[in-house]
């Protein structure tokens, strides 16, 4: 199996990267344009390789691929009740298995190590297992370069060795172009609470399982994808068995399907004979999944974060015999204070295209009980436009970033959510969740005082940022005050400029205007 031609450029950049010392790389290619197979080749370039997996059904996707690349090259398992190591092949490990026998795995067993989607290695678990070996390349594959929680992967991965976008995936014809319609409902879940990053489970599901959204789905899987083979993502297993009510009420033929489902292999492999049109699942078929004639991909469960939106899109978008595009239903509720991730953000637009109006409005009214109303919209979007350049800060430009967060850092992480006992932070990471919340009342009155608009939503980084910045300015008025012969101090609430008389009309009206913002560049530096 050859390579194809950026899976091939990968592969070129991932050796020059480590000619330079780059030891620790990351690789993002979109799912489907064959992650798996560029990582075969590379281990195929060394004399034994690790692969870290952290589902059973990816060690055998992985271990039929390295198959069929490399028929003569040995390859063993560390998973439970196995562990066979290749001392010169390629050794496919279980992370929690792993992890449980490190005893009994030499530093130097492996000379390369690659994590499969890295995204997922945010826990204490990953790290201490990466730290355990001393490979001569660590390198980490996924979708998109972040966490599920949306943060970096800088405190296991040094540098983005080389990346690909989904715009470019579709017109080099290594995915088939999705075809998006956000469908508006007037569903609130803007008070459902945040945590680690993304919607809290059980209070998502509680509003967004609602017998009028779902059978509002499956409406709209009738009028856009009938007989489409679909993936539908639901918030929990009760979502999903309603969702695929909702289908059955409608006619559509559908299952459920769960990560812990006894009978999840058997429900696969009637999906893909084609036995019923629609499968909502909860938590397993957003990666690992590979049935290429899906397509249409229903999204029901808002989300937080790109990782798991990339992944879940990702599903439909793999080439087949006949296959045109992916219609990507993407059902949009009223977030209010939420950033969600949407169709036309995750691909980089900053606000819905102006020139996209909406398509038409469900025309059967609903109930005045149901929590959804009939002013649910559609607007089909722009999947193409690349999203925004990743902002190298994150990979080593700072060596603070990777120190441990520090005690105040995890408090504060541990009250939005986070899960500080089993999952690592940095100090970076820490501050790029902390800098991302709402700012502070503190910190947009400080604002308001700069002259700085407070209607618009500000992030705490943000206000830190601007109130630097201007008391910056405002040290060098002062300094230039000072340097013309006047006394300038803050006494109280009060500013005093002697002698006041000295100043001209458009001196005195400045420093009135910007009273509040002197007061505390003066109070700053008795600081």
């Amino acid at each position: 199996m050859k390579l194809k031609p950026r899976q091939l450029e990968a592969q070129t950049a991932i050796f020059e990267a480590l000619d330079r010392g780059v030891t620790r790389q990351l690789v993002s290619l979109p799912t489907g344009v064959g992650k798996t197979v560029l990582a075969c080749h590379v281990a195929c370039n060394h004399q034994s390789t690790l692969f870290l997996c952290h589902r059973q059904e990816l060690l055998a996707q992985t271990a039929a691929t390295m198959k069929r690349i490399a028929p003569d090259l040995e390859h063993g398992f560390i998973r439970p009740g196995e562990h066979r190591i290749e001392p010169e092949g390629f050794t496919i490990g279980m992370i929690q298995t792993v992890y449980n026998r490190l005893d009994r795995l030499h530093p130097d067993a492996f000379d390369c190590v690659i994590v499969d989607e890295a995204h997922h290695a945010a826990s204490r678990t990953w790290r201490e297992v990466l730290d355990h070996f001393q490979p001569r390349l660590r390198l980490g594959l996924t979708a998109t370069p972040e966490r599920l929680d949306g943060l970096a992967l800088s405190n296991l991965f040094d540098e983005i060795t080389y990346s690909m976008n989904l715009g470019d995936a579709v017109k080099e014809q290594y995915l088939v172009p999705p075809s998006a319609i956000q469908c508006l409902t007037s569903l609130n879940i803007s008070e459902v609470h945040t945590r680690g990053g993304d919607f809290a489970e059980n209070e998502l599901a509680n509003l967004v399982d609602d017998p009028a959204r779902n059978a509002f789905i499956a409406e709209k899987y009738l009028e856009h994808c009938a007989g489409r083979k679909a993936i539908a993502f639901a918030c929990n297993i009760a979502h999903a068995k309603n969702l695929v009510s909702a289908c059955s009420d409608a006619g559509i033929t559908a299952e459920w399907i769960s990560g812990d489902d006894p009978d999840r292999t058997a429900k696969l492999e009637r999906f893909a004979r084609g036995e019923y049109q629609v499968l909502a699942n909860f938590q397993i078929l957003s990666e690992g999944f590979d049935d290429r004639s899906v397509d249409a991909i229903l999204l029901c469960r808002p989300t937080k974060s790109k990782s798991l939106f990339a992944q879940m899109i990702g599903r439909g978008l793999r080439l087949n015999e006949g296959k045109t595009d992916c219609k990507v239903l993407d059902f949009v509720d009223n977030a209010g204070k939420h950033s969600l991730v949407t169709s036309w953000k995750f691909f980089g637009h900053t606000a819905p295209p102006t020139s996209e109006a909406p398509l038409g409005i469900a025309d059967e009214p609903r109930k005045k009980e149901s929590r959804v109303a009939a002013i649910d919209l559609e607007r089909q979007i722009d999947l193409l436009k690349p999203p925004p350049v990743i902002d190298e800060f994150n990979y080593g430009s700072r060596d603070w970033h990777y120190q441990p967060a520090t005690d105040k850092q995890l408090l504060f992480l541990s009250k939005l959510g986070y899960d500080v006992v089993t999952n690592d932070f940095s100090k970076g990471q820490a501050a790029g969740i902390i800098g991302g919340q709402p700012a502070s009342m503190k910190q947009l009155r400080e604002l308001a005082d700069h002259g700085y608009d407070v209607s618009a939503e500000w992030t705490r980084g943000q206000a830190s940022r601007a109130l630097d910045e201007s008391r910056d300015i405002m040290f060098i008025a002062l300094d230039k005050i000072r340097s013309r012969g006047f006394k300038i101090a803050a006494s109280g609430n009060q500013l005093k400029v002697d002698p006041i008389d000295q100043l001209d009309l458009i001196q005195r009206s400045w420093i009135d205007r910007n009273r509040k913002p002197l007061l505390s560049a003066l109070r700053a530096e008795m600081n």
